[in-house]
């Protein structure tokens, strides 16, 4: 049995600790986002696929013992004979700001198809991660993805989807035209608050187009930085460079149209997982009402559109540290500008769970993140941390977040352990490389200059 399953491309990465036009020492890693999450989830204790390509060249030779020395599962890795590994470049410009150079196209990574994937999703698989990076490189890489959300529907794994926007590799408009479609098979959804305009579903009320509406963006999450940096990362990072593309576990009972039902504790059919029970077991009734609770049990009836809605718009209050209830919802979720009514947060948070998506999980960078379902909502500020390196945060905030889903977490809980790894990433340099193990997880609720011994 594997708990998740990731695809996508995995690239080498060349860092540096200054210009690259000035030559100097550089530090060779990996860098990719599904990887990046695989490798968290592993080293917190449970099992991780990654499905790619790679070249028959070294820097492919790189990616692979990397993967394999962090417990990830690369049994289903292709090596293409005909096309190089990806390349990304890390330079530090100026303070934290990280400039981003990619080399992936025609890459490895970028032959991505059906192939790869078809048949390859076995029962038992718990989880199916995505991210909108893998559909951008190219038709052969957003066929693979379709693949893999019909064999995790066939398997009855759950299905998240982490929008990670890259406007290198294609428009906002064109992003929204293939991610928007995939709403009805996603369980989770995880976007920084810049994204909800791109995956809101088109001709919705609180569809704005493709770009971010009014009340949308940095202030609304009080002043944090809301988009993401470099391969999943989250902070101030540039990307520029040569990116080029064209144009539930097993035994859960299953919700409708296949769906595994997500709950926060697990019913008495739940698996067990490294230190908790996995989200399924919960009740549900027909798609516009179903029972999503996120502390289990029977669970509370959403009650349809305006039920959702009012939990959406409750939601949207960052800076609560557990779910708003009726004085959020009383107040419209105003989260910026001031006027009454609800925020467009709000909005697009609702019309996201009317399309289907089963829980929205909303990062905020440096002012938190807060999540909601048909039934609950949730809100937790960051963990405040020296931040030695941006990128990678969205990743290892995604990690968490399928770990304590995996572990049968209430919603809070939920984005406590997402706010933890990714605090542990932003800390450290490199994409993965200071990931948190289980055990590491309460390191950061020692005093400031603690020494452990």
């Amino acid at each position: 049995m594997t708990d998740v399953v990731t695809l996508g491309e995995t690239m080498a990465a060349v860092r540096t600790d200054g210009l690259l036009r000035l030559g100097g020492p550089a530090h060779w890693s990996i860098a990719g986002a599904e990887s990046t999450v695989a490798i968290g989830l592993a080293r917190l204790g449970h099992s991780a696929r990654w499905i790619g390509r790679i070249g028959a060249d070294e820097p492919g030779a790189l990616v692979l013992r990397t993967l394999r020395a962090e417990n990830v599962d690369t049994s289903l890795v292709r090596i293409d004979p005909d096309a190089p590994t990806g390349l990304i470049l890390f330079e530090t410009r100026v303070a934290d700001t990280v400039r981003v150079n990619y080399y992936r196209g025609g890459s490895a990574g970028s032959q991505l198809s059906i192939e790869d994937v078809d048949g390859k999703l076995l029962p038992g698989t718990r989880i199916l991660h995505l991210t909108g990076i893998t559909p951008a490189l190219g038709p052969g890489p957003a066929a693979a993805v379709l693949a893999a959300i019909a064999a995790a529907r066939a398997v009855g794994a759950i299905v998240c989807l982490d929008v990670n926007y890259r406007s290198g590799l294609w428009s906002r408009a064109t992003a929204a035209s293939a991610l928007r479609p995939l709403l009805g098979e996603v369980d989770i959804l995880i976007a920084s608050v810049d994204e909800l305009g791109l995956v809101t579903p088109a001709g919705s009320d609180a569809a704005a187009g493709t770009g971010a509406a009014p009340g949308v963006g940095p202030q609304a999450c009080r002043g944090g930085e809301a988009g993401r940096g470099g391969e999943g990362g989250q902070g101030p990072v540039r990307g520029t460079g040569a990116e080029a593309a064209p144009g539930g576990a097993a035994g859960a009972e299953a919700g409708p149209r296949g769906r595994p039902r997500l709950s926060g504790r697990g019913g008495p059919d739940a698996q067990a997982a490294p230190g908790g029970k996995v989200a399924v077991g919960d009740q549900a009734g027909p798609r516009a009402g179903a029972r999503l609770s996120a502390r289990g049990g029977s669970g509370a009836e959403a009650g349809g559109v305006a039920a959702r809605r009012e939990g959406a718009a409750a939601a949207a209050r960052p800076d609560a540290d557990v779910a708003p209830g009726a004085d959020a919802a009383r107040d419209g979720g105003v989260v910026s500008g001031g006027a009454a009514g609800p925020s467009a947060e709000a909005s697009r948070i609702a019309a996201l769970l009317d399309a289907g998506v089963r829980e929205v999980v909303v990062t905020c960078g440096a002012a938190g993140a807060w999540a909601v379902t048909g039934a609950a909502t949730a809100a937790v500020p960051a963990r405040q941390v020296p931040v030695a390196d941006p990128v990678g945060a969205g990743d290892a905030f995604a990690a968490g977040y399928l770990s304590a889903v995996l572990d049968g977490l209430d919603l809070d809980e939920r984005l406590r352990r997402a706010v933890t790894t990714a605090a542990f990433a932003v800390a450290t340099r490199g994409d993965w490389e200071g990931l948190p193990t289980r055990a590491e997880l309460a390191l950061l609720d020692a005093p400031p200059g603690t020494t452990i011994r």
